[in-house]
């Protein structure tokens, strides 16, 4: 129930939006802003596929990190290859501490220990992920509803 809570919560404030700039025009870092946003993927939208999620999340935040590509599966998890669903549902945590946590339970995302650790409630199992902290709230919204999303 506490992870549900704090999943909605974090959640809830992925969809929050940032204020608009004063009447004296942008604020002062608007050029950079611009060309973060260029840069990053779109994260507007919803994220109901494996596809959108990992162009989103997995690939950038996690893959492209050269943590959990193909080439480089640290934890044994490699999210980089499609099929990720398929592959997480059966997996569980490899921290000793840790190993009846489920990696992936479709359509719970509170229940995912993938989930969890973007949240940074992992609970002693381990880092957080990613270790850089660096990824936005619409990124855990994004896997979090993709994961909410899918069937058993």
């Amino acid at each position: 129930m506490r992870h549900r809570l704090l999943l909605a919560l974090l959640l809830g404030a992925a969809g929050c939006e940032e204020a608009e700039p004063g009447a004296d025009g942008p604020p002062p870092d608007a050029g950079a802003q611009a060309d973060a946003a260029d840069a990053a993927p779109a994260l507007d939208g919803p994220c109901l596929d494996e596809a959108t999620v990992r162009a989103r999340v997995l690939l950038p935040a996690c893959a492209q990190a050269g943590c959990h590509s193909a080439a480089k599966a640290e934890a044994d998890l490699d999210l980089e290859t499609p099929d990720v669903a398929a592959r997480l549902r059966d997996l569980t945590s490899v921290h000793p501490s840790c190993a009846t946590q489920p990696l992936l339970v479709p359509g719970d995302a509170a229940a995912s220990f993938l989930v969890l650790k973007t949240l940074g409630l992992q609970r002693g199992c381990g880092d957080a992920m990613p270790p850089d902290g660096d990824l936005r709230p619409e990124q855990r919204r994004c896997l979090a509803e993709w994961v909410t999303a899918l069937e058993d």
